[in-house]
């Protein structure tokens, strides 16, 4: 069996199969002020309330089901395909030990200086060439950057965070919205030195805390939950975000801490017809006090929905949504073995005469 590359981004199915633009469906409340809205969201994520995050009506559950079995995991091969392998991993026996061994294979031994580093260069990316680091850089010996070398490639921090980002980007917010996302990323930075990510009783915890999550989904394909009632999917999705809590606990993040700390206040309209109202969240994380500005816009239904409209991830070629990007980014490009003895890099799917399927284009940082 190939080893584990992907199994921790298992838990991310729940909300990356949704069908494509389901976000901007998702209820803040029915509250005319959107900043008690929002507040009322973060209370249901912690207290892992997914029904009430995702309220939705009988009508739009039943269209958002079928989108759901018609969305793009349906007719996307490659990630339908690695993520069927995945679930099957994840359900193997030794899944635990496989795990811990992909996650060191991911972070170098140097572990927390490496990712501090990283997190730096993300944030100053145009400090980056000053002995930093750069994100998702060579493959390995051999390799050319951003492709596969003689063993896995280290986690592409830089990808994850920059398509992360797109999925709040408003426009007329985005110098904010960026900023406060590089003051996250400093924040963590300095803390992330002092934790041993290669701890083995963090390890374990973290591995039997993703390999759980996937178990509450209680599919074995890709397409079973795809099948599934939308009512059913965030029953089950409440139970795993117990579990990718725990998984963040294990490497000393509280995600219920944080979310006891915020707060939310109401922040000035943007220009638009109508004006487009804007939240500010302030938390604490990393020991930091941070404030994350938020576009929201009223339904007709009357409930609040964010608002994530900015041009410029389409203008800087971010194509890929979250799920295509924790896949590329934790996994080998498409068509790719493992690297390492017997693997060669071969194109596994496609075979000798096919050539494998091209990377993703454009720059996926911010």
């Amino acid at each position: 069996m190939r080893p584990i590359f992907r199994t921790a981004i298992a838990c991310a199915c729940l909300a990356s199969s949704m069908p494509q633009g389901y976000a901007a469906e998702v209820s803040l409340g029915s509250s005319d002020d959107p900043a008690a809205a929002m507040q009322a969201s973060l209370h249901a994520l912690r207290v892992n309330d997914l029904a009430t995050l995702l309220t939705a009506t009988p009508a739009e559950a039943q269209a958002l089901t079928s989108a759901l079995a018609d969305g793009a995991l349906a007719h996307d091969r490659f990630l339908s395909d690695r993520l069927d392998e995945l679930l099957r991993e994840a359900a193997s026996p030794d899944a635990t030990a496989q795990l811990i061994a992909a996650w060191s294979a991911r972070v170098p031994v140097s572990g927390s200086a490496d990712l501090a580093a990283a997190l730096v260069a993300l944030a100053h990316p145009a400090g980056a060439a000053s002995g930093a680091p750069a994100p998702g850089g060579p493959g390995g010996p051999g390799g050319p950057p951003g492709m596969p070398g003689p063993g896995p490639r280290p986690i592409d921090w830089r990808m994850l965070t920059g398509v992360a980002l797109t999925q709040l980007l408003a426009r007329g917010l985005e110098t904010q919205q960026v900023e406060a996302v590089q003051q996250l990323l400093d924040a963590a930075a300095r803390w992330v030195v002092d934790l041993d990510i290669h701890d083995a009783r963090r390890a374990k915890l973290a591995s039997a805390a993703a390999i759980a999550a996937v178990g509450d989904l209680q599919v074995a394909t890709i397409n079973d939950l795809c099948q599934l009632p939308i009512s059913t999917l965030i029953t089950r999705g409440s139970e795993a975000l117990v579990q990718l809590k725990a998984l963040a606990s294990a490497y000393g993040v509280d995600a219920d801490a944080i979310l006891d700390s915020a707060s939310v206040a109401d922040g000035p309209a943007l220009a638009g017809h109508p004006p487009v109202s804007t939240v500010i969240v302030s938390f604490t994380a990393f020991n930091v006090r941070h404030q994350l500005p938020l576009a929201v816009v009223r339904s007709d239904a009357g409930t609040w929905r964010l608002r994530a409209d900015s041009p410029i991830p389409r203008l800087l070629g971010l194509r890929l949504s979250l799920l295509q990007a924790l896949v590329f980014s934790l996994g080998p490009p498409p068509g790719f073995g493992p690297g390492g003895p017997g693997g060669g890099g071969a194109n596994r799917d496609a075979g000798a005469t096919q050539p494998p399927p091209p990377l993703p284009r454009g720059d996926n940082g911010f």
